[in-house]
């Protein structure tokens, strides 16, 4: 199934709300892209991450979720969609998949530069690639050990120990923390443990890390660079409105428990040296990840429900700022 135009794309976004709701210098320059291409080519990066999506489709029935929507007017829509008018789970997961699959935003600059454009991203973004590429032992971060290819993910689970701040999930002896990955899998060596966000578009994501601790991009760069100083001087203040009356003890419990595991990050034990110039290039870098169209919000409309005309049932969430303009 593909999005083949904007009418299109605005009926799988209905269906899938639906369903959500009811369910340098010149000569550095030559050096720098000379050797940022040689990694380029090393990774069999294409910059590319579009390529080869499919729709997953699930046939598996949900009664309840099929009545409902039935009930509630949307049986018009999926005719428009599929042909007909019988609301199945197979159908609402796949309208639900195909509006996600069509939020691809990879138009960035960084891809322009690996498709060729040398001036596509600045001296500073060079060198933060140079330095996300590298491994530490030719005095890169390695970053792309777990950010890896066009998705800048492993898709694994490992810690930097994210600060915890927040009400968490009911775990730890302060009920307020948050375990990750060992509460699906039961596995104490998951404790802690992440799965490696995608960093396309990490720009304009903030707040970060799964609990939302910092807000500050090369703040996040500087934890991971040494994850046990960040976390032991971190201010829970830092979070304002965020429940933090357990983060002392949450940091003490999390930071004695990862002296021992096997999945941390490598900077977890041994710090990586850098310079404030280091923080600022990978930031650049980052930058260079953003495709402008998330920055615009007539180039996200297609996305976007429209309370007066996207209305089907009465139960559309139309967020607002703090002005009351729509977001």
């Amino acid at each position: 199934m593909s999005i083949r135009c904007t009418a299109m794309k605005r009926r799988f976004m209905l269906l899938a709300c639906a369903a959500l709701l009811h369910a340098c210098s010149t000569s550095e320059s030559s050096e720098t892209t000379s050797l940022l291409r040689a990694v380029i080519e090393q990774q069999g990066l294409t910059g590319d991450p579009a390529a080869g999506l499919d729709v997953p489709n699930v046939d598996d029935p949900l009664a309840v979720l099929e009545q409902r929507l039935s009930a509630d007017g949307w049986a018009a829509e999926f005719e428009a969609v599929f042909g007909s008018p019988e609301v199945t789970y197979g159908r609402i997961a796949s309208a639900i998949a195909a509006y996600e699959s069509s939020q691809v935003f990879v138009d960035t600059r960084w891809h322009a530069y690996v498709e060729g454009d040398d001036d596509a991203i600045g001296e500073s973004a060079k060198r933060g690639a140079l330095l996300f590429y590298l491994p530490t032992a030719d005095g890169g971060a390695n970053c792309a050990g777990c950010h890896s290819g066009d998705f800048f993910t492993d898709e694994l689970f490992w810690s930097i120990a994210a600060p915890q701040i927040g009400r968490g999930k009911g775990d730890g002896a302060t009920g307020t923390h948050d375990f990750g990955r060992e509460r699906e899998t039961g596995n104490e060596a998951d404790r802690f443990t992440f799965r490696t966000p995608s960093l396309l578009n990490v720009a304009v994501s903030a707040p970060f890390l799964h609990s939302g601790a910092y807000d500050d991009l090369g703040d996040v760069i500087r934890h991971h660079f040494d994850p046990q100083t960040a976390v032991a001087g971190y201010d829970p203040a830092a979070a304002p409105g965020a429940a933090a009356d357990d983060f002392d003890a949450n940091r003490r419990e999390m930071l004695d428990f990862l002296q021992t595991s096997s999945r941390v990050i490598p900077f977890f034990r041994s710090p990586f040296p850098h310079a404030k110039q280091d923080v600022e290039d990978l930031v650049a870098f980052l930058e260079s990840l953003t495709d402008p169209c998330v920055l615009d919000r007539d180039c996200l409309a297609p996305w976007i429900a429209d309370p007066v005309t996207d209305d089907v049932d009465g139960g559309l969430l139309a967020a607002v700022d703090g002005d009351g303009t729509p977001l």
